[in-house]
């Protein structure tokens, strides 16, 4: 009996130590749980707020590039209409002005002599015919586009109606005034 006894009271001692041992156990794991817990909640804050930062960074960098985009647009359009009002006003009849710059050939002197004597107030047409019939030697589109003041695309569409409807004729670079029949 005394050995009974003692072996309950063994069993009894080891099944506290037991408990004892399984509470601190529960305690212990109740406590990591918490911690771990309070770690995840503390980690999804961060990355939201994290989140929400580079969203508002992002928006930033968005709103930054477009207002570079429409001030560059504005810069564009205000270039745009420079150049345009530039063009119009180019268009707009010249009126013809002698030219004064430094004899480099006979020709330009020539030309620049001829200046004076072209019909102001005629039509392009008409001034280009004058300068060609008035140039026995032949004349340039250069020269002509010195003289008039016209771009040398324009003078070689006049240039080239006038040769289509037999007014002028033309020798290599050079027009000449239609030879008489």
């Amino acid at each position: 009996a005394d050995r009974v006894a003692q072996t309950q009271a063994e069993i009894k001692a080891r099944a506290d130590e037991m408990a004892k041992m399984l509470a601190e156990f529960d305690k212990t794991q109740a406590e990591m749980a918490a911690q771990l817990k309070a770690t995840l909640e503390k980690d999804e804050a961060d990355r939201k707020s994290q989140a929400v930062a580079e969203v508002k960074q992002r928006a930033a960098d968005v709103a930054e590039l477009l207002d570079g985009f429409r001030r560059d647009q504005a810069e564009t359009t205000a270039a745009w209409q420079e150049l345009l009002s530039t063009m119009r006003s180019g268009r707009e009849a010249k009126p013809i002005v002698e030219k004064k710059a430094p004899p480099k050939e006979v020709v330009e002197e020539v030309a620049v002599e001829k200046v004076k004597e072209i019909p102001v107030g005629k039509s392009l047409e008409k001034q280009v015919l004058f300068l060609i019939e008035d140039s026995p030697e032949g004349i340039k589109l250069t020269d002509m586009e010195k003289i008039l003041g016209v771009a040398r695309i324009k003078l070689g569409g006049m240039t080239r109606s006038l040769l289509e409807v037999g007014k002028i004729r033309k020798e290599g670079m050079l027009y000449f005034p239609k030879e008489e029949e």
